[in-house]
């Protein structure tokens, strides 16, 4: 509502099957393409503590930006670049975080554009399974110029 319209919000929760990530995944894409704003909740998913969020190196009942998503080895890998909007603080240690040499091979880091990994203060990569797993929603919503 901040950006002028109503925001697309879809809710994602872990302990519940998430049966359409094919759904998500398409609208992120279109989200990104579009240039829309997009953001995930991260916190409040049942069966996870503030203690597992931080030993995952995440801000539990915080609020990310999602700047880029981008699919490597003939679609099968999604990964979603994600900012933490502090720039500092708890440092994501899942999956295609800045220090996963076995995941980050090169040609990953060609095909999704990630050369800058460890370089820009709270932003990192995880894959689509691990947003539907420690982010409880994800908020859609355009951008509009003429907004103030």
């Amino acid at each position: 509502e901040a950006a002028g319209e109503d925001p697309w919000a879809m809710r994602v929760q872990a302990s519940i099957p998430f049966t359409d990530e094919e759904l998500l995944w398409v609208r992120l894409v279109s989200a990104y393409s579009a240039k829309l704003i997009m953001c995930g909740s991260c916190g409040h998913v049942d069966g996870l503590t503030k203690e597992m969020y931080r030993g995952m190196g995440l801000s539990p009942s915080h609020c990310y930006s999602i700047v880029h998503v981008a699919a490597a080895k003939g679609g099968t890998l999604r990964l979603v670049k994600v900012r933490n909007p502090w720039g500092t603080g708890l440092k994501w240690k899942g999956a295609f975080s800045d220090d996963d040499s076995a995941n980050w091979t090169p040609e990953v880091k060609a095909e999704v554009g990630a050369q800058d990994l460890g370089r820009d203060g709270g932003t990192f990569w995880m894959t689509l399974q691990d947003l539907t797993k420690y982010f409880n929603s994800i908020t859609i919503c355009p951008y509009r110029e003429d907004w103030s």
